[in-house]
C-alpha cells in the first residue's frame, strides 16, 4: 500500500473511531457498510473486518439502510442506533380482573405472558428486566408462577388513611420503582402493563427522558383515554 493510501486509511479510521466514541455512527446494512467502507473509504479489508468486528461486539451495528455520506463532515448529522432496551412493570391485578374468565388460570396465564415477551422482545426491544406488582391477597396465588418464570415480584399491601379505609399501593409502588429504573438504566422504552389514568405521570417522565412509552391494557376497554394520549404504542394483554 503506497504512503498516500495508508494516510487516507489512517484518516478515515480516525474519523470513523472518533464519530463512534461520541455515539454519532448509525450504520446501514452489513454488507452494504462493508462494501462502501471498501470501496467509497478505500480501506483494506483487514481494517474493515477490525471496525466491523469490534462494532459487532459492542453491539452496536443495528441495521439501517443507510450510508455514510460523500462529505466527512457530514458524519455529525449521523447518530449511532442504541440497543433497544425496555423493563416491563405490570399491575397484575389491574390486568386479571380485566381478563376474559377463560384465561384466569395460571396455564392460561403463563401462555399470555410467554406471547407478550415475544411480541415485546420481537416488535419493540430486548426486555431487560420484569416486576410484577401484587396487592398481599394475590401473593398466594399467583406468587410462585411469576417467581418460576424469572420475574421479580413485588408485594403490595394495603395500607389506612386516617379514616380507617384501606388504601391500594400498587400504583405508588409500580410509579416510584418506575422512576428510579427510568433515571438510572440505560432504557429506550417503558412498558406498563395496566390501563390506569394514574400512570400518566409515570409515561410522561418517560417520555420527557427520551423513552418511548408502551401501555399494555387487559382489554380493549379497561384503558383510561388520558393513558391512550401519553402512549406511543397500545398492546392488548390477550
Amino acid at each position: 500500500m503506497n504512503t498516500n493510501k495508508q494516510k487516507e486509511e489512517v484518516y478515515w479510521l480516525r474519523l470513523l473511531r472518533l464519530a463512534d466514541k461520541h455515539g454519532r455512527i448509525k450504520p446501514p446494512e452489513g454488507k452494504k457498510l462493508e462494501k462502501y467502507l471498501r470501496e467509497r473509504l478505500g480501506l483494506s479489508k483487514p481494517a474493515i473486518d477490525s471496525l466491523l468486528k469490534n462494532w459487532q461486539e459492542e453491539g452496536k451495528i443495528f441495521l439501517f439502510k443507510k450510508y455514510f455520506p460523500k462529505n466527512p463532515h457530514e458524519i455529525q448529522v449521523l447518530c449511532f442506533e442504541e440497543e433497544r432496551k425496555a423493563v416491563l412493570l405490570v399491575d397484575w391485578e389491574n390486568i386479571f380482573r380485566n381478563l376474559a374468565r377463560e384465561n384466569r388460570n395460571t396455564q392460561a396465564v403463563s401462555g399470555l405472558f410467554l406471547k407478550l415477551i415475544k411480541q415485546i422482545t420481537g416488535e419493540i426491544a430486548r426486555i431487560a428486566i420484569i416486576f410484577v406488582f401484587l396487592p398481599t391477597h394475590l401473593m398466594a396465588a399467583w406468587e410462585e408462577l411469576f417467581w418460576e418464570k424469572g420475574f421479580f415480584v413485588v408485594n403490595c399491601p394495603k395500607t389506612q388513611n386516617k379514616k380507617g379505609e384501606e388504601i391500594d399501593t400498587v400504583d405508588e409502588t409500580l410509579i416510584k420503582l418506575g422512576r428510579e429504573l427510568i433515571n438510572n438504566m440505560p432504557l429506550t422504552h417503558l412498558c406498563v402493563a395496566a390501563g390506569d389514568k394514574d400512570y400518566v405521570p409515570l409515561f410522561s417522565d418517560a417520555i420527557w427522558q427520551g423513552l418511548s412509552a408502551v401501555a399494555i391494557p387487559g382489554s380493549d376497554n379497561s384503558i383510561a383515554s388520558e393513558l391512550i394520549e401519553v402512549s406511543d404504542r397500545i398492546i392488548r394483554f390477550q
